[in-house]
């Protein structure tokens, strides 16, 4: 018999659409965004990226890597909602790769954030946040005009890694 895994977090996911967004997970994203939204706030993006993925953890089965790749794409997807893209765009899912990447070149260690690959990758200071920092120095529109800038996402994908690696290759050495 094969492991309920899978459907434990579809019907886990069915009762929070159900329970907590009231039957329109559409309305309940925009209206957490919105709460979320204080455009005075240093730390805007990172507290509506929590307004939306802080509820979803009680899902059975969802850890911050599968709901930032799946909510970012969601988000990204929203044309005619910038908010959702700025905030999709945002979300960074680190996967082994990223952390291993991240630890392997000495970079955490560079920011004295070493630390186990998981949930602690999404804590202040660590991988997600130095993601975060690359992101802020790279103009991801150089890539794709229609990239919103900054990118964190877009970077934080090994497509995005070999696309900058490559930009950095064909620029002049300074």
């Amino acid at each position: 018999m094969g492991s309920l895994h899978p459907a434990l977090t579809a019907y886990s996911l069915f009762l929070f659409v159900r329970d907590v967004a009231d039957g329109d997970l559409v309305g309940w994203i925009e209206s957490q965004l919105a709460a979320a939204d204080d455009p005075a706030a240093p730390d805007r993006i990172s507290r509506m990226v929590e307004a939306v993925i802080g509820p979803v953890r009680h899902v059975f089965g969802a850890a911050d890597k599968v709901l930032m790749m799946a909510l970012s794409h969601i988000l990204i997807a929203g044309h005619g909602r910038p908010r959702w893209v700025e905030v999709g765009s945002a979300m960074i899912a680190i996967d082994t790769l990223v952390h291993n990447f991240l630890h392997r070149t000495g970079i955490l260690r560079r920011f004295n954030a070493d630390h186990a690959y998981g949930a602690g990758c999404y804590r202040p200071g660590r991988c997600a946040d130095i993601i975060r920092a690359v992101a802020d120095q790279i103009d991801a529109r150089a890539f794709d005009r229609n990239f919103p800038n900054p990118f964190p996402r877009f970077v934080q994908q090994p497509s995005g890694v070999r696309s900058v690696r490559l930009e950095r290759l064909r620029q002049p050495y300074r």
